[in-house]
């Protein structure tokens, strides 16, 4: 079990909004408001362009 990752899960269960940002499936997939699939680089900068509007 790797503790940081298991944080995922325990923020969505606390009605937090999660947003997995990875080029593989993750366990927490399922529980994510959003899952998405493109490179970091690519990803991060329109999701922080997304919140800061």
């Amino acid at each position: 079990m790797q503790p940081a990752a298991a944080l995922a899960g325990r923020a969505a269960e606390h009605g937090a909004r999660l947003i997995i940002v990875n080029a593989e499936p993750t366990p927490y997939d399922d529980q994510a408001d959003e899952v998405v699939r493109e490179p970091i680089g690519t990803a991060l900068p329109a999701l922080l362009g997304r919140i800061a509007d």
